[in-house]
């Protein structure tokens, strides 16, 4: 019962107009302007949905909604994190001497546009061109630029186009020094008024979810995030959807990052329509709007 006191108790509290229906708690929601109870709470699966407005979540939405306690703490915990590593990550820069930034004119070496691998996937040329995707004709391979959050050029990766042993990615620029877990790939093309982040794991996810006007997508670049990873999305967002790879690897993946940054910020995550979809570099527009809009709120 201790669910039920505690839900009454806080409607109870901030004067909130209720009716109790079993084990379904009818309350006016606060999300929109609610003249009756227009929104419910389930007892049993601790969620609730609004019928008017479609807001939905757990308990924890309601409080921070109301009171911003737990809001507070995570503003708390998240700049804890974010000084912390940022001290770790000065260290290292400081270890280094000096950040290895390309020039940009080194691209015009990969400018030759062979995308018919990428077309076949259903990419478009106009989004490859924005990404500066190419082709290395020495290693028969799509080239990524790799460019951190202030936009600098930092590497050039080699994407394998035939389906065999070797890697599927290799380093062409630079061949040493460049770690991929301090950057953040697609953050750089993100507004800045975006405070909410899209997650996933590779490159070609971040350039399909573009292309479906998703463009608040970034990739950890495997699936493995990093503490720098950590402290980039702190500093940038809100609120971030875990969209890893729909399988064993992916769901691992997703509960590391929910281990690292889960008291710091609002954290989904995201619902594949379909076991058979591998990835977001596989959907459609309407696949991913989906996924967003069935996100599950992780308490």
């Amino acid at each position: 019962m201790s669910v039920y006191n505690d839900f009454i108790k806080l409607l109870d509290k901030h004067n909130i107009c209720y009716i109790v229906r079993g084990r379904e708690i009818q309350f006016t929601c606060l999300w929109h302007k609610d003249s009756r109870p227009s929104a419910s709470f389930n007892l049993d699966k601790k969620v609730f949905i609004c019928f008017a407005c479609g807001a939905k979540g757990t308990l924890r939405d309601i409080i921070m909604k109301l009171n911003g306690t737990v809001e507070d703490a995570k503003d708390n915990n998240k700049q804890n994190i974010v000084d912390k590593i940022s001290l770790l990550f000065k260290k290292e820069n400081e270890k280094h001497k000096q950040i290895e930034v390309l020039n940009t004119n080194i691209l015009e070496n990969f400018k030759t546009r062979n995308y018919d691998y990428l077309l076949k996937r259903g990419f478009e040329k106009d989004i490859l061109i924005e990404f500066n995707i190419g082709f290395d004709n020495k290693t028969s391979r799509i080239t990524i630029p790799i460019f951190d959050e202030k936009n600098r050029l930092r590497a050039i990766f080699g994407r394998r186009i035939i389906d065999n042993d070797s890697p599927k990615y290799i380093p062409l620029l630079p061949k040493k020094n460049f770690k991929k877990s301090h950057v953040l790939f697609g953050l750089n093309k993100i507004d800045l008024n975006d405070n909410i982040g899209i997650l996933v794991e590779g490159h070609l996810d971040v350039i399909r979810a573009f292309q479906c006007g998703f463009r608040n997508t970034m990739a950890i670049q495997g699936s493995n995030i990093s503490d720098e990873q950590v402290c980039l999305i702190l500093k940038r967002f809100d609120k971030l959807i875990i969209a890893m790879d729909n399988d064993n690897a992916g769901e691992r993946a997703t509960r590391k990052i929910i281990d690292k940054i889960k008291r710091s910020i609002i954290l989904y995550k995201f619902k594949y329509c379909s076991q058979d979809i591998k990835d977001i570099g596989e959907m459609n527009s309407d696949q991913i709007q989906y996924g967003i809009d069935n996100k599950e709120i992780i308490a």
